[in-house]
């Protein structure tokens, strides 16, 4: 390793440069990028600045100053020294903005409510000036004016002749009008005929769908008779089936019913015959009688024997 080489060239010294510079390009009072934002700055606080900027100006030199004093070697302290930088009216003022107003007004100004404002005027036309007192009187002119005055003795123009074209054209514009107004009539006249027909179909169409709307009307009512009717001849014919159903079995429930009341009526003896009645209670009874007085007698002889 080799000892570090000592340079007699003084470091690197930024203020050096930037008393050296000639360039536009490199020119830091030259704003470079967007300059909305700094634009909008200069408008806002453009009499803040005014007044700091001399002594911002001032703060920025001596910071300069100090900076080169302290980058001067001890050892060439008794040399020959650079310049230091003065203040000019040509250097351009840097601004450091270190304090940014606050506005205050809105509390420090009463609000009071806004109220709409209609300003309205009238615009009417002058008057007329009346002036007809300032004009000179002029005697109003009589007989015939020598100069202007043309004679039919004159020949100045053929009257007939100038005059021909003219009326050509008006008589042929005329009978071009009554020619268009007759065509017109006429077309309004086939449109009330065209009108009037249509009117007509339209009133025949709407008579003839009236009648099919009646006709249809009249076949739904027969419809509705028929269905009714049917539906009671349904109906008279369900119960006439009942009946005869209700009839037929009724005979054979009546024949089984008879038969089994008249066999309980008879063995309780509400049906009974007289012949057997009569022999029953009266002949059966004198029978059975005697019949059991002879065998008891018999029963009594065989006990006495």
């Amino acid at each position: 390793m080799h000892a570090p080489t000592s340079y007699s060239r003084q470091p690197y010294s930024f203020s050096e440069i930037r008393s050296a510079v000639f360039n536009i390009m490199n020119d830091p009072r030259v704003a470079r990028g967007s300059v909305y934002a700094a634009a909008v700055c200069t408008h806002v606080l453009c009499r803040c600045s005014n007044s700091l900027s001399v002594s911002q100006n001032s703060i920025h030199i001596k910071r300069d100053n100090a900076a080169r004093v302290s980058q001067i070697p001890p050892n060439q302290s008794s040399g020959p020294q650079k310049s230091f930088k003065k203040q000019t009216i040509f250097e351009a003022p840097t601004t450091l903005q270190t304090f940014f107003p606050v506005d205050l007004s809105a509390n420090l100004i009463e609000h009071t409510p806004h109220v709409d404002e209609t300003e309205v005027s009238t615009q009417t036309d002058t008057f007329l000036p009346n002036n007809k007192h300032k004009k000179p009187f002029v005697l109003k002119k009589t007989g015939i004016e020598a100069s202007t005055e043309i004679a039919e003795s004159d020949g100045l123009f053929d009257f007939d002749v100038e005059v021909s074209p003219l009326l050509t054209v008006l008589v042929n514009k005329t009978l071009r009008q009554a020619m268009c107004e007759v065509e017109w009539e006429d077309e309004l006249k086939h449109i009330a005929l065209y009108l009037e027909e249509l009117h007509t179909n339209k009133a025949l169409d709407a008579e003839a769908v009236r009648e099919l709307v009646a006709q249809a009307k009249k076949a739904y009512a027969i419809k509705d008779a028929e269905k009714v009717e049917q539906r009671r001849r349904v109906q008279e014919s369900a119960l006439v089936d009942e009946k005869v159903a209700a009839v037929s079995l009724s005979r054979l429930l009546m024949s089984q019913v008879v038969e089994d009341t008249t066999a309980a009526l008879t063995a309780q003896g509400v049906f009974y015959d007289p012949l057997r009645r009569q022999v029953e209670g009266n002949f059966m009874a004198w029978m059975y009688s005697a019949a059991d007085t002879i065998v008891k007698t018999k029963q009594s002889a065989r006990v006495l024997i």
